[in-house]
């Protein structure tokens, strides 16, 4: 189908991950408009252009997760608590840090932003391009994460797939 041509291989995992996330096909976080109920159920079942997009958005869903454990991984076994908590947004005095699991995707960019905390990570990538990618992803995790109503693009994922794909591959070769 197009879908499959358009999204290779995760497009043959969409119906296991949405079953395995039958959860998320329901979450319709716009305000209902009156008598759309019909359109907004036939879209929470994947009928629709909006569960369409939906199911598109679990592998991206997925993929952000992945990318966001690697990161966990990857500055949690590099730098320490202090700075760590440093990275915190300090208009969010409501929130303790005690890990990096109890940072935002941003923070953990603002870490690596530092000069001195990517010599700490000590990967071997160039810095300005790794952080305008992870910008990226930041931007399309973000979309994902608060249900953008346009949907995922095909080259939101293959962002995610190329970051994950690198990950994994930095992973296998315990860089990280």
């Amino acid at each position: 189908s197009a879908d499959q041509r358009a999204y290779g291989g995760a497009a043959n995992n969409v119906g296991r991950d949405a079953r395995a996330f039958e959860h998320m096909k329901d979450a319709d976080v716009r305000p209902a408009a009156r008598g759309a109920a019909a359109k907004r159920q036939a879209d929470a079942r994947g009928c629709g252009p909006n569960g369409a997009r939906r199911a598109h958005a679990i592998p991206l869903f997925l993929y952000g997760g992945e990318i966001e454990n690697y990161l966990r991984r990857i500055i949690g076994g590099r730098l320490d608590l202090e700075t760590i908590k440093r990275a915190k947004d300090r208009a969010d005095t409501g929130r303790t840090v005690s890990g990096v699991e109890d940072l935002t995707f941003g923070e953990y960019i603002r870490l690596m932003e530092d000069s001195e905390n990517w010599k700490a990570i000590a990967i071997n990538l160039d810095r300005d391009v790794s952080l305008k990618g992870l910008q990226e992803v930041r931007r399309i995790r973000n979309d994902v994460m608060h249900f953008d109503p346009d949907g995922p693009s095909v080259a939101d994922l293959s962002e995610l797939r190329k970051w994950v794909t690198l990950l994994q591959k930095l992973s296998n070769l315990g860089v990280i």
